[in-house]
């Protein structure tokens, strides 16, 4: 299984957004017609951690991927908020944790909250961290069942609240300061990609 993301990490170590870019485009069209995609990645993904991993958040991942596929007609109804958005979006997040070397638990804490992000979504806009929020409750029975600690829910709700459109962004950019300060030669409570 290593070797379906060859390529992406090996675009990743060289740097070079482009070659990361295509391999991901890629992947986006290999999964496409697959109908065990979440699972496919999720499992793509596992297989490419670069160390050992947490068991219970591997659980965790299997099982929120396996929800998701379970249930096609729910998580495809929306012509965005997709099964192929969850995997396009886990893809690119695992590409980013390459990119910045995280450690394996970061990693894994990442690509939960690639899968759960969207879980709950309305296809509409909603109050700020609604969704996002939502998402989380509806897959913590599968946390609690594969072991994720409450400090690690606490990780992956922040994760997730940082994909809210908009408020997200500040949120994060605030989060930031409050943990290791602002960012030197941003004013606090901005971020590199914008306030």
């Amino acid at each position: 299984m290593p070797e379906r993301l060859a390529g992406l990490r090996a675009a990743a170590a060289s740097g070079a957004a482009p070659r990361l870019a295509g391999e991901l485009r890629a992947l986006f069209e290999r999964i496409a017609e697959r109908p065990d995609k979440v699972q496919w990645v999720q499992r793509a993904l596992a297989a490419d951690l670069p160390g050992e991993p947490d068991a219970a958040l591997a659980r965790a991942c299997a099982a929120v991927a396996a929800a998701i596929d379970a249930e096609p007609a729910t998580f495809d109804r929306l012509g965005y908020h997709n099964r192929q958005h969850f995997c396009e979006v886990a893809l690119t997040a695992h590409g980013l944790c390459l990119l910045n070397r995280l450690g394996t638990v970061a990693t894994q804490l990442v690509h939960l909250a690639a899968l759960v992000h969207d879980v709950v979504h309305e296809g509409i806009p909603q109050p700020a961290f609604a969704q996002e929020r939502a998402s989380v409750e509806h897959v913590r029975p599968l946390l609690r069942a594969a072991g994720v600690s409450n400090a690690q829910v606490e990780r992956l709700m922040a994760l997730v609240l940082a994909t809210a459109p908009g408020p997200g962004t500040a949120f994060m950019a605030a989060a930031c300061d409050a943990h290791v300060g602002p960012v030197k030669g941003l004013p606090a409570g901005t971020s590199a990609g914008g306030p």
